[in-house]
Formats: structure tokens, C-alpha cells, sequence
């Protein structure tokens, strides 16, 4: 998934850390509390964005082209309703609010170790990598 700047990533260590200040070689969590090494860090540029906040005041920010789990199943960020609700560590959680915003500022897409994997950003939500994004376009 391809990342607003200010996503927080969760670290093997528990701490968070923004995603662009991950670099190769970190360690952060997938959803089943296992360790994922970092071994490529894609950086690039989206003029617009997905914005959603869920029922619980949690906001997740990206690119139109990334792909997000649904009660619908995984779909587009672009195709995302404000019925939907969305993956995230205590399951499905509903949205609030569902807009695109504008981008001045790079995005971020992280390769893992493990091939289509997943891993937390902001605290709650589950999101792919660079190999899970790929396999979802096919």
C-alpha cells in the first residue's frame, strides 16, 4: 500500500516509527506478532489520495491505486463506500468519512521479507506490502 508520509509503522521493538523513516533492514510486525525484515523502501509520487476515518476516529491516507481489506473483500482505495468496513487488528471497523485530498508530498510503499505480507500502520490498520499490492492487481 502506498503510504501518506506520516504513517506510523509498528517496530519489532513495539515502538511506532513514521514510514519515512523506515530504511532496508528494519524489523517491524505483521498482524500475528511476527517479525518482518525490511528489504526495500519504494518512494514515489500521488497528487491525490484516499482519505478514510473509521467510527473510531482512526485516519489512514493513501494512494488511489493501493488496495484495501473490506467486509467486500480487497478492493481498490478508490473504490471504497462509506458502507464498507475495513481491516484492522479488532477486526472490521466501520467508516466515518471517506474523501480525496490533495499531495505534495511523497508516498511509501515498503518490500518485506515474506512475500505477500501485511503489516500495521497508525496503530490499527492492516496493510500489504510492495509483493501483496502486486498480487492483488493480477
Amino acid at each position: 500500500m502506498e503510504l501518506k508520509k506520516t504513517a506510523t509503522v509498528l517496530m519489532a521493538d513495539g515502538s511506532t516509527r513514521k514510514i519515512s523513516d523506515i530504511h532496508i533492514g528494519d524489523r517491524i510486525l505483521n498482524p500475528n506478532g511476527n517479525m518482518l525484515v525490511v528489504e526495500n523502501v519504494f518512494c514515489g509520487t500521488e497528487t491525490a489520495l484516499v482519505s478514510i476515518m473509521t467510527i473510531s476516529k482512526e485516519e489512514l491516507c493513501m494512494s488511489m491505486s493501493s488496495f484495501v481489506e473490506t467486509d467486500r473483500g480487497i478492493i481498490s482505495a478508490r473504490d471504497i463506500q462509506l458502507s464498507d468496513s475495513i481491516k484492522t487488528i479488532n477486526g472490521f471497523v466501520k467508516l466515518e468519512e471517506i474523501k480525496v485530498i490533495s499531495n505534495e508530498d511523497p508516498v511509501y510503499l515498503l518490500l518485506l521479507n515474506v512475500p505477500l505480507s501485511r503489516y500495521i500502520v497508525n496503530s490499527s490498520f492492516i496493510v500489504g506490502d510492495m509483493s501483496w499490492m502486486m498480487y492483488q492487481k493480477r
